[in-house]
C-alpha cells in the first residue's frame, strides 16, 4: 500500500512539473492499478497492518452497501480548501464509483477534517448525520490516535449505511444512542409515567370527596321533587398534547465540486 502511494506521488510531482497550473488534490489522478483502494494515508498517520485491515474493513463496507467509504489524509491540502481536496478525491478515478460514497479526509498541515459525499452518500449521510459522526472521531484526532479514529469512522460508516437502506437514514431527530443513553431514556420515562399517573390518581381522588352528611329525610326523595332554579357549574378541564411533525430542517446540504459534481460534506478542525 505505501508502494503504491509513492507512485501516486511520483506521477504527481511529474505532473507538476508539465502543468504549473495544477491547482487540485494529487490524488484525482487515475489509479496505477485496478487494485480497489478505500484508504490513502499519504500523512503516514498509522502502521502498515493497519491500514491493510482498514482497507480491507471499509471495502466489505463499501460492497455491502454499494456505496464507497474512502479514508484520505496528506500533510498538505495543495493550495485548496479542505472541502475542494476531499471532493476532488471522491471524484477521483482512483475509486470505483459505485452507486455512490462518502469520504473522510485528514490534513495534519494544519490539523483539517472533512467529509465529501456523492450520489448514495449524500442520503445515507446527512449534515446532522455527520455532525454526530465527527463528534465521535474528533476526540481520537486531537489525542492522535488515528487508527481508532479511523475505526470509528468505519463502524459508523457500516450503522448509518444500514440505516439508510430502511428508507429512514439518521438525521435531525433521528439518531443513533449508544447503549447508556437508550438505558437512561427508559428509566425518564417509566419515571415519568409514573409520576404522570400518580398526579392524576391523586386529582381524581380528591374530586370524589363530595359527599356531605345528609340531616334531613328530604334530601332522599326521588319523585314530587319541584326545582325552583339550575345551573351548570364549571368543574375542570383536562389538557392532553398532541405532537406534531414539524419538519425539523434535516437532509443534506449540497454544493458543485469543481468537476461539475454535486456534492454534501462538512469541514472543520480538529
Amino acid at each position: 500500500m505505501k508502494k503504491m502511494m509513492k507512485i501516486y506521488k511520483l506521477t504527481l510531482a511529474l505532473l507538476l512539473l508539465a502543468v504549473l497550473t495544477l491547482t487540485v488534490c494529487p490524488m484525482q489522478l487515475r489509479a496505477a492499478s485496478d487494485t480497489e483502494i478505500y484508504v490513502v494515508d499519504n500523512a503516514n498517520l498509522i502502521a502498515d497492518g493497519e491500514e491493510a485491515a482498514l482497507n480491507s474493513r471499509l471495502a466489505e463496507i463499501s460492497a455491502k452497501y454499494d456505496t464507497n467509504v474512502i479514508v484520505y489524509t496528506d500533510s498538505s491540502l495543495y493550495n485548496v480548501t479542505p472541502q475542494e481536496c476531499a471532493d476532488a478525491m471522491l471524484d477521483s478515478d482512483a475509486f470505483k464509483k459505485r452507486g455512490g460514497g462518502i469520504l473522510f479526509m485528514v490534513n495534519t498541515e494544519d490539523n483539517d477534517w472533512a467529509f465529501s459525499t456523492v450520489g448514495t452518500g449524500i442520503t445515507a449521510f446527512t449534515d446532522a448525520g455527520q455532525e454526530y459522526m465527527i463528534g465521535k472521531i474528533k476526540p481520537k484526532l486531537s489525542d492522535k490516535a488515528y487508527d481508532k479514529a479511523f475505526n470509528i469512522y468505519a463502524d459508523l460508516a457500516d450503522d448509518f449505511l444500514k440505516q439508510a437502506a430502511t428508507g429512514k437514514p439518521y438525521d435531525k431527530g433521528n439518531l443513533p444512542k449508544g447503549p447508556f443513553q437508550a438505558v437512561k431514556d427508559a428509566i425518564i420515562a417509566i419515571v415519568a409515567g409514573f409520576l404522570a399517573s400518580l398526579a392524576r390518581v391523586t386529582k381524581l381522588k380528591g374530586e370524589t370527596k363530595t359527599v356531605k352528611k345528609a340531616t334531613k329525610a328530604t334530601t332522599y326523595l326521588v319523585g314530587g321533587v319541584t326545582l325552583a332554579g339550575a345551573q351548570e357549574v364549571y368543574r375542570n378541564s383536562e389538557f392532553r398534547p398532541v405532537v406534531r411533525s414539524t419538519g425539523g430542517g434535516g437532509g443534506s446540504s449540497t454544493h458543485v465540486s469543481s468537476s461539475g459534481t454535486v456534492h454534501g460534506g462538512s469541514s472543520g478542525k480538529f
